[in-house]
């Protein structure tokens, strides 16, 4: 009869309104890929950069770690990039910007890197003006990365 049909429809569409409600609330807590912008104001704001680093209880995974919960928090997306090195390794961050694309960042700092392969880290790293970095006491170039969304 109509009345059925109707009942089974306004069922149906009381099932469809909770999905969607359920849905429109799972993506408000999905972080997403920031603009440039958006990405220097995180970085601004966030305070990791001022942590001091330890080699035995707080090194470049954990400035990493730290970074990467911090932009959940503020529902970014940012990636772990796990470094190989010729003597060593590292780790840093990356994130995906939707206007300039995939943006390396060493967390110890707040600075840009252009990560290459081949090139010793140390030069990768794209200073604040007026800074500069020295080549370390090992063999730092890149043998390669991983990106780790």
């Amino acid at each position: 009869t109509a009345r059925t049909e109707l009942a089974t429809t306004q069922a149906g569409l009381t099932q469809t309104q909770t999905d969607l409600a359920t849905a429109r609330t799972e993506l408000t807590n999905v972080p997403l890929d920031p603009t440039y912008q958006q990405m220097e104001s995180f970085l601004a704001a966030d305070k990791t950069d001022r942590n001091t680093y330890n080699a035995a209880t707080y090194d470049c995974v954990n400035f990493s770690a730290d970074v990467i919960a911090d932009a959940a928090k503020s529902k970014i997306r940012c990636a772990y990039v796990n470094i190989d090195e010729r003597d060593s390794g590292h780790a840093i961050v990356a994130f995906n910007t939707t206007d300039r694309g995939l943006i390396y960042i060493e967390p110890q700092s707040d600075e840009e890197v252009n990560l290459q392969v081949g090139r010793h880290y140390y030069q990768c790293i794209i200073p604040e003006p007026g800074s500069y970095y020295i080549p370390p006491g090992y063999d730092d170039t890149v043998v390669r990365f991983i990106v780790i969304w």
